[in-house]
């Protein structure tokens, strides 16, 4: 059970397949959701419902092991939050019996495909809409970009990029790797900063391009076993952020792959830091001229 206050709060609908009768869907509404996020990376998302005496009794009697979710905070002002996923997997359920008739429930489960969505007003100034997004991705030390932090004595750091990776995937979306850096209180309540690499991406015209990002994952994941091999890490995409002058945003978090574990020696590398953007290229295109390379490309 999560100690930490949670990041959202709302109530959901909770639907599950009927597998014996096709295209028969049961559904729990309203049921109070509290979703806590990563506080890194790498950390798991967690879900927690909490039912009443029959919200419990039905969820039990349909024996959900997997269910999906959909609910939307504030649905009837113009700044929305829309959560959604398909594939949530129960992990525990605690009951207290308070008396026969009184009964709550807390069912804590694992989603493998959360998405947050929030739809506010855009700007009016944006006659083509524009977009900002990034795919979060696990460690990867040819993928690094090289950079100066330089120190003021303001307390102020600004980033100055020496060298970093530019690269267009197969669908034609051209990607740069970037450190993004996060900041947070630890135990003393001094202030740590910490980084996680992302490959940043930008596109026009579209006001919602999370099709776009969801179309380049699989061409993103064939890309990524080319640079794990080259730093013998193998590396993995979480997730991904967008924000749009339209007014939307979303965030998704993928855990339908596993997490790579980190190696200590990251220094040992298959291809040399100076010969990895050609390598890139040319293995790049010949995997994916490969009718016999399936494998590959969707394994994990």
């Amino acid at each position: 059970m999560e100690t930490r206050k949670e990041n959202y709060l709302l109530d959901v609908t909770i639907i599950a397949e009927d597998e014996s009768i096709p295209n028969v869907r049961n559904t729990i509404p309203n049921v109070r959701c509290k979703v806590y996020l990563p506080e890194r990376l790498t950390d798991q998302v967690r879900l927690t419902f909490h039912f009443d005496k029959e919200m419990a009794r039905l969820f039990q009697w349909l024996n959900l092991w997997k269910f999906s979710i959909e609910g939307e905070r504030n649905p009837e002002t113009g700044f929305r939050t829309k959560i959604s996923a398909e594939n949530i997997y129960s992990m525990d359920m605690t009951i207290t019996h308070w008396s026969p008739e009184l009964a709550e429930a807390v069912l804590v489960a694992e989603p493998t495909d959360l998405k947050i969505e929030h739809f506010r007003p855009g700007e009016d100034s944006q006659v083509t809409s524009k977009s900002h997004g990034r795919f979060w991705l696990t460690p990867n030390t040819l993928l690094t970009p090289a950079q100066i932090l330089n120190h003021s004595y303001t307390g102020d750091v600004k980033i100055e990029i020496v060298w970093n990776l530019e690269f267009t995937l197969q669908n034609g979306l051209p990607i740069s790797f970037v450190n993004r850096y996060h900041h947070k209180k630890n135990a003393n309540g001094e202030y740590v900063s910490f980084a996680d690499l992302v490959a940043d991406f930008k596109k026009e015209g579209e006001p919602n391009n999370s099709a776009t990002a969801d179309e380049s994952l699989q061409p993103l994941d064939v890309f990524l076993r080319i640079a794990s091999l080259a730093a013998r890490q193998r590396s993995a995409c979480l997730g991904y952020d967008i924000s749009s002058t339209s007014g939307y945003s979303v965030n998704f978090f993928r855990r339908n792959v596993s997490i790579p574990a980190l190696r200590k020696d990251q220094d040992d590398v298959l291809i040399d830091q100076r010969n990895f953007e050609s390598f890139l290229k040319t293995a790049y295109d010949s995997l994916l001229q490969l009718d016999s390379a399936g494998l590959i490309k969707t394994g994990d």
